[in-house]
């Protein structure tokens, strides 16, 4: 996969999504509940099948989990924010079209 494309219609910052890890980590962002869980999987998976092979420590400066996670908060951010987006514009969608009458259909008469 060609590490330039990714799969949000645009770039995060755009959103007001912060993107720079080290800011995240300067703020003492919260994770997001998703990339915590995510994280416990992977974290689970990798002792008990992959023999440690990442040894992922989180809690820490610079940790390795840490890390991952505030990656993943960055994907599950945006991924929420394209779900408000969506539904904003259903709402919306939804208010211009209050009070317009449709006519009924009809088959055409043989």
């Amino acid at each position: 996969m060609n590490p330039s494309s990714h799969a949000f219609p645009c770039n995060p910052g755009d959103w007001g999504i912060e993107t720079n890890i080290t800011v995240r980590w300067e703020k003492g962002m919260d994770h997001h509940p998703e990339s915590e869980a995510m994280y416990r999987i992977i974290e689970d998976m990798d002792f008990r099948y992959g023999n440690d092979y990442f040894c992922w420590k989180s809690g820490g400066d610079g940790d390795n989990g840490e890390h991952l996670m505030y990656l993943l908060d960055i994907h599950f951010e945006m991924k929420d924010e394209q779900k408000r987006r969506k539904a904003q514009a259903i709402e919306e969608a939804f208010r211009a079209i209050e009070g317009v009458t449709f006519m009924p259909f009809s088959a055409p008469q043989e």
